[in-house]
């Protein structure tokens, strides 16, 4: 079967290329300098000029919309999947996505723990509470399983992160026919000039809720696979926000997309 895991990046960097991983520059609408030898998002049809907002969503988009693997995925270039064992730094392979994708629906990256906070509270204290209250008015309107679900992952205190997966096709065009109107709708009703910096990404941050609504929701099993980062994760300076957004009544942004 034809496996293909994007790699999104908005940076000339070097990248897993070959085999299951393709490069993808998302964004590529407002760049004149992508390198030749990754696959731009605004080819065929695509959302690429909304990248600033939708973050490497855009990329999900273009595989939706123009790739025809039978099995999809999404990586970033400072996040990657890596094979099981702790010490093992080499990249998920094929024959390791097979076997996963044999015991259950979709592959997923190993849950981020918060602990003390739910992912409601974490988000309301590390972004503008725009986005999740509008996303709360259109969740309203989807059938029961789609809103409970949604209540249990605000509630829960750990969540699949970083829109990253690997899964089928079949099931990638259901979670994207499910997920982008709804993303298209939250994009709509936020008013962006009250936000600035990195909140202008509001539609990327709350889309990383939702993919656990849509497993919990459609009973959809999942294996979960460490992840492989690339560069500082910058713990002192997320320990300090974190403090400051928590404890202290102040709102510092918190990325937790690629950058």
């Amino acid at each position: 079967m034809a496996i293909k895991i994007l790699v999104a990046t908005h940076k000339d960097v070097m990248l897993p290329s070959g085999g299951i991983y393709s490069p993808i520059f998302v964004g590529s609408n407002l760049h004149s300098d992508i390198t030749s030898n990754f696959q731009p998002d605004n080819e065929g049809e695509n959302i690429s000029d909304l990248n600033p907002r939708f973050n490497e969503l855009t990329a999900v988009y273009w595989a939706w919309k123009n790739d025809s693997s039978e099995i999809l995925g999404l990586t970033h270039y400072r996040r990657l999947f890596r094979s099981t064992g702790l010490f093992n730094r080499k990249l998920l392979d094929g024959r390791q996505v097979m076997n996963a994708l044999k015991k259950s629906d979709v592959i997923l990256p190993q849950k981020r723990h918060y602990y003390i906070e739910t992912i409601e509270s974490h988000y309301y204290h590390s972004h503008s509470s725009q986005g999740l209250d509008i996303l709360k008015e259109i969740i309203r309107l989807q059938p029961p399983k789609y809103r409970e679900s949604f209540n249990r992952v605000l509630k829960a205190r750990s969540a699949h992160m970083f829109n990253m997966f690997v899964m089928p096709r079949e099931l990638f065009d259901q979670y994207c026919q499910w997920v982008f109107p709804i993303l298209f709708e939250v994009d709509h009703r936020i008013d962006y000039s009250t936000l600035n910096g990195n909140e202008t990404r509001a539609v990327g941050f709350v889309s990383e809720i939702l993919m656990d609504v849509w497993i919990q929701a459609n009973n959809v099993t999942y294996t979960e696979v460490p992840l492989y980062f690339v560069g500082s994760q910058h713990w002192g300076k997320k320990i300090v926000r974190f403090i400051l957004n928590k404890f202290l009544g102040r709102k510092v942004n918190l990325n937790s997309h690629i950058d």
